[in-house]
């Protein structure tokens, strides 16, 4: 009898699990299915990946902008800094790369690997067309990356196997890193060989696994890094939309992220110095 009433909740268990397991599939596959991925080429300015024109003629340089996370559109803070750059002498290609493949749900994420693989394709596409195109034509272009968005610089101003495919060797003046994403500090890059901007914040957790690396305390010893941390800031302090604390959940390296005014003004001179002395 016993063993009757075991199996019996033993068969309860195994069919709430099997409902379960089914409506997570659904959920999953409605989710998958309108979140299919679609072909996306760079041809030039478009809905997705936009040219900013500075207030200057002729422009001093273009940077190229990509935004952190793995969903989304690019939003206020790519937009932010393009229009700052716009008002100090420089155009800006504002990088957005996921709705055009068709994450356009909030649901809809790239894994790791695709977010990287796209941002390095859109970066390619963008100096290839920036380098056969009349107008602009840039004599300095620096890519700039924040959080996860620094997948875009990375292979450009190190010594990785994608060297090979840009246009021409010296097309990158140098790069800009904006609290870079712990997967780039669990998976280091290669060595630099372009001029690069590390700004990091001392109250980021991703700051601390950079500051365990060896990459980061071999690259700040030569004539390519200039490394800035700015005390007292957190994640994405230049992100005027993260007005209150949000912290991430579990993973390696959780963060939290919360608006710094002062730390976003001492960041845009310190940018603004480092590009000036290009």
């Amino acid at each position: 009898m016993r063993s009757m009433t075991l199996n019996r909740k033993t068969i309860r268990s195994l069919l709430k699990l099997f409902i379960l397991l089914t409506v997570t599939f659904l959920v999953t596959f409605k989710t998958y299915a309108s979140c299919d991925r679609k072909p996306y080429v760079f041809e030039g300015p478009d809905q997705y990946i936009k040219l900013l024109k500075s207030v200057a003629s002729p422009a001093k340089g273009t940077i190229l902008i990509s935004h952190g996370g793995t969903g989304g559109r690019a939003g206020p803070l790519s937009n932010n800094w393009a229009k700052f750059f716009n008002t100090h002498g420089y155009d800006a290609v504002v990088l957005n790369h996921f709705p055009q493949r068709g994450l356009l749900e909030s649901a809809c994420k790239a894994t790791y690997p695709e977010a990287d693989s796209w941002r390095r394709e859109d970066a390619l596409a963008v100096m290839k067309w920036l380098n056969k195109a009349s107008s602009p034509a840039p004599q300095k272009i620096f890519l700039m990356g924040f959080s996860a968005g620094t997948a875009s610089v990375f292979p450009f101003i190190t010594d990785s196997r994608f060297q090979s495919d840009l246009p021409r060797p010296n097309i990158v003046t140098g790069g800009i890193l904006f609290y870079p994403w712990a997967y780039g500090c669990m998976n280091p890059p290669k060595k630099l060989n372009k001029p690069t901007l590390f700004i990091g914040a001392s109250e980021d957790n991703v700051m601390r696994c950079w500051e365990s690396s060896n990459w980061l305390k071999q690259a700040v010893t030569t004539q390519f890094m200039t490394l800035k941390v700015i005390e007292g800031a957190m994640h994405a302090f230049d992100n005027p939309s993260m007005k209150a604390k949000k912290c991430t959940q579990g993973g390696r390296y959780p963060y939290c992220m919360e608006y710094n005014p002062d730390a976003h003004k001492l960041a845009e001179q310190q940018v603004l110095d480092f590009l000036e002395a290009q």
